[in-house]
């Protein structure tokens, strides 16, 4: 069975959307779904769960904002359940998150559908809502976003640091994925499948307009990898500004302890685990957990949108993070980098 489908957007992709999550949600026997949701007369989208489908009217798994990494709280839904799966929206910054988690502590098989959204990149919170407030609503700010799907998203510069510097935009290891990079979402979006099995069991061949071209997939990939090398030359620039800031884990650790008792970076942060606080470790072994920690980040800027001194965090962790991959052997370079 094929695992590439094309769902018709008719003009309103938001829309169009709305209506696949609520008949996906049939079709898998969900309990409830954590999505982004407009908050109505708030101008704000905010990650939260919903337990009836009818509720899907106000998601918005689109939305250019992010205003906390959602992995923690989706993997706490699927491990609290003991019935249904839950289904989770995410970017793809909040899946990578969720699979370092997983790897941690595994989900009980079946407990979890994830689906992944191809990220138009995000604005900081504040502007996000100073344009939802000028534009009418908070669905308003991502209708405009995806209009510029095709083009690979908004204007880079726009974005938050992290986003700017993200070189894979596109989810990988989901159940399914919601593709519209490189492709004109007024007309359609590409719905991706794990597996055949994943397909046939989520009927997709029924809730989808057909089997994707190979040309749609084939524009996705081709503007993803356009985003890759656009945004490596980006990241290098930002590098390059970083003189004075950390640039080794013995430098990040120093950095962290003369930051506190703020913490607010590693609050927000969806993969911090308190290495920086084993009770009894030697310096041997913070220096190794820390390391660890780096490694694992998902590269969502979490902890700089949180820092009060708006030190670039994203920059500085990730290329920690880079170095440390490519001195291991055999690892590889983070893929958000």
């Amino acid at each position: 069975m094929n695992t590439q489908w094309i769902v018709r957007t008719q003009g309103d992709p938001l829309q169009a959307t709305r209506r696949f999550l609520e008949a996906l949600w049939t079709r898998a026997g969900l309990e409830a779904m954590f999505v982004p949701v407009c908050d109505p007369g708030a101008f704000r989208v905010t990650a939260r769960l919903v337990d009836q489908p009818t509720a899907l009217a106000e998601a918005d798994p689109f939305a250019p904002v992010l205003a906390r990494n959602g992995a923690t709280e989706a993997a706490r839904l699927a491990r609290a359940g003991t019935g249904k799966p839950y289904g989770a929206v995410l970017h793809a910054c909040e899946v990578r998150a969720l699979g370092e988690l997983i790897k941690r502590e595994p989900l009980v098989p079946g407990r979890l559908l994830v689906i992944g959204v191809d990220c138009l990149a995000t604005f900081p919170v504040e502007e996000f809502e100073q344009r939802a407030r000028a534009a009418g609503g908070a669905d308003a700010v991502t209708r405009e976003a995806l209009k510029f799907a095709r083009q690979g998203g908004i204007l880079l510069y726009r974005d938050r640091p992290a986003c700017q510097m993200c070189a894979s935009p596109a989810p990988e290891a989901t159940d399914l994925c919601l593709g519209l990079l490189g492709l004109p979402a007024n007309e359609l979006i590409l719905v991706s499948a794990r597996d055949t099995q994943t397909a046939e069991r989520l009927h997709l061949a029924e809730i989808t307009d057909g089997e994707a071209p190979q040309s749609v997939v084939g524009d996705r990939q081709s503007m993803c990898a356009a985003l890759a090398d656009r945004r490596e030359r980006t990241r290098q620039r930002m590098v390059e500004t970083l003189t004075g800031m950390p640039a080794t884990v013995q430098e990040l650790v120093a950095h962290l302890t003369a930051c506190e008792p703020c913490e607010e970076c590693l609050k927000a942060c969806a993969v911090y685990a308190g290495e920086l606080s084993v009770p009894g470790q030697t310096e041997a072994e913070l220096i190794q957990h820390v390391s660890h920690w780096i490694v694992a980040c998902a590269g969502c800027g979490m902890c700089e949108q949180a820092c009060p001194r708006h030190l670039p965090l994203a920059a500085i962790i990730g290329q920690i993070s880079r170095e440390l991959a490519r001195s291991a052997s055999g690892s590889p370079v983070p893929a958000w980098t």
